[in-house]
C-alpha cells in the first residue's frame, strides 16, 4: 500500500497528468455490463483517475473497486474486489471484442459475467484450440476477432496476465489489485503493443460498435 500511495503522490506532482480522486462522471462513460465493470454486478467505484498520454496516445489510468455478492465473513452479503485499469484511445472505432487471460477464470466465473456490453450487439466465443485456449476470445464480429487473433497478441495478453476489450474507439485493459501507477501505466503500454500487433487490415474493417 505504501508503494501505491507513493506512486499516487509522484503522478500527482507530474504536470503531464491530471488527477481526480473520484470520477463518477468518467465512470458513466462506460457501459456497466462489460469487462471490467461487469465484474462488479452490485456496483463500481473509480478512484485515483489520472489522464494524460502514454507513448503519445491519450490514456486514462485508475483504480476500480468492484462490489460483488458474498463476503469473506459469515453473514456478509457483499465484498469489494480491486482492479487496476488503463484505457487508451484508438485511431478509430473497431468491433467490440474482448480477450481475457486465463488468469481471470475465477473473477469472470468462467464467462457467466458478460465481457462485452449488450448494447454493442450479440457476442460470440471465437473458436480455437490448443495453447491459444489460455486466452478466452469473444467478439460481436468473429471474423474480426480471428483477424487480430495473432500469436503476438496472445503472447502479450498471457505474459501481462490481463484482460482487455475494445470499446468503440478505445481499448480497456485491467489487472488484479490496486497497483502502483507505474505498473498501471505498464498495462497501458501493453495495450499499445497489442494494438500495434493488429494486422493493418483491422483498421479498414467495417465498424460494428452497437
Amino acid at each position: 500500500m505504501f508503494r501505491v500511495r507513493k506512486s499516487i503522490k509522484r503522478f500527482r506532482e507530474d504536470p503531464a497528468w491530471t488527477y481526480q480522486k473520484s470520477a463518477r462522471d468518467y465512470l458513466a462513460t462506460f457501459e456497466q455490463d462489460g469487462y471490467p465493470f461487469s465484474l462488479g454486478p452490485r456496483g463500481n467505484i473509480i478512484r485515483n483517475l489520472f489522464q494524460g498520454t502514454v507513448q503519445g496516445r491519450p490514456a486514462s489510468l485508475f483504480h476500480q473497486m468492484a462490489r460483488t455478492p458474498g463476503g469473506a465473513s459469515v453473514g456478509s452479503d457483499e465484498t469489494w474486489v480491486d482492479y487496476s485499469v488503463a484505457v487508451v484511445a484508438l485511431r478509430r472505432a473497431l468491433p467490440a471484442t474482448a480477450f481475457t487471460s486465463g488468469r481471470f477464470v475465477r473473477e469472470t466465473k468462467s464467462g457467466e459475467l458478460p465481457a462485452i456490453p449488450v448494447s454493442a450487439g450479440p457476442a460470440q466465443d471465437v473458436p480455437g484450440g490448443g495453447p491459444l485456449d489460455a486466452v478466452r476470445r469473444q467478439s460481436i464480429d468473429v471474423d474480426f476477432a480471428v483477424l487480430i487473433d495473432t500469436k503476438p497478441v496472445h503472447r502479450l495478453t498471457r505474459e501481462a496476465g490481463i484482460g482487455w476489450r475494445i470499446d468503440g474507439d478505445r481499448i480497456i485493459g485491467w489487472g488484479r489489485l490496486h497497483k502502483p501507477f507505474d505498473e498501471v501505466q505498464t498495462i497501458a503500454e501493453t495495450l499499445i503493443a497489442i494494438v500495434d500487433a493488429f494486422p493493418e487490415r483491422a483498421w479498414q474493417w467495417p465498424a460494428r460498435t452497437g
